[in-house]
C-alpha cells in the first residue's frame, strides 16, 4: 500500500503483513518457482472482446506503472486505463470511493475523467 487506510487498525495491518510475508514464505517461494519454471509465457494473454477497465495505482511497487501501459497497449482500443494517484497495489483498500466511482461510471458508460 502506498498509504495504509486510516480506518485500518495497526494491529490488523501488522497481522496481515506477518501472515502474508512471514508465515507463508515457503508456499510463496514454491509458487514463484513454479510460475517461473513452467507457468509464465505459456502463450499470449487473451484479448477480451468487451470493453475492459484497467485500474492501476501510480505508486504500485508490485506491478510498476509501465506494466499498466503495456497491458493497455496489448488489450487495444477497447481497454480503458485509469491511473489512480497516490495509490499502490491495494486500490480497493486505499481509495475505495474513487475505485467504486470509476467502476460505476465505466459500467454506466459515463465519461471517466
Amino acid at each position: 500500500m502506498f498509504r495504509p487506510p486510516t480506518w485500518l487498525p495497526d494491529f490488523l495491518l501488522r497481522d496481515f503483513l506477518e501472515i502474508m510475508f512471514k508465515d507463508h514464505r515457503k508456499e510463496r517461494t514454491e509458487l514463484l518457482n513454479e510460475l517461473l519454471s513452467d507457468g509464465v509465457g505459456r502463450g499470449a494473454l487473451p484479448i477480451p472482446k468487451q470493453e475492459t477497465l484497467i485500474l492501476w495505482g501510480d505508486e504500485d511497487t508490485i506491478f510498476p506503472l509501465p506494466l499498466a501501459y503495456a497491458l493497455k497497449r496489448h488489450l487495444g482500443e477497447k481497454a480503458k486505463l485509469q491511473v489512480i494517484k497516490e495509490a499502490g497495489h491495494a486500490l480497493p483498500l486505499e481509495k475505495p470511493y474513487h475505485v467504486n466511482s470509476l467502476i460505476r461510471r465505466f459500467i454506466l458508460q459515463e465519461k471517466v475523467v
